[in-house]
């Protein structure tokens, strides 16, 4: 039978998460962050937090300060969710954005854009 508690504590974790680093940003320093994604595994032992800095900051300074604080953040989320055992968490870059930008950038350079924009001409006459 298929456990659905990952999935929906992820969830929960990941709300939380946001909430305090929007409420706490200068705690955790000044720069723009977005948890994308929380995985879990079955044992709900730790915690894979992804997430995204928009910043120009130096990227892995900052996931290696959130890991730094992880026992401090972990403390403020278990004042905020209702768990025998709050998990540890790990904090990781999450790079989709960057990867997204980088293919539409190739795109753009190929000319392939040009022709997607003509066949949605075409499709909308």
């Amino acid at each position: 039978m298929k456990s659905y508690r990952p999935k929906r504590l992820g969830e929960q974790i990941k709300r939380e998460l946001a909430e305090i680093f929007r409420s706490q940003r200068s705690q955790f320093g000044d720069f723009f962050l977005t948890v994308t994604g929380v995985s879990l595994p079955k044992d709900l032992r730790i915690a894979r937090v992804w997430v995204s800095i928009y910043d120009d900051s130096d990227r892995d300074s900052v996931i290696k300060m959130l890991n730094s604080f992880s026992g401090r953040i972990r403390y403020q989320l278990a004042g905020r969710l209702h768990l025998r055992r709050v998990p540890e968490l790990v904090f990781e870059l999450d790079e989709t954005l960057d990867k997204a930008i980088k293919i539409d950038n190739l795109l753009r350079e190929s000319g392939i854009e040009d022709i997607i924009e003509v066949e949605e001409e075409q499709t909308d006459e």
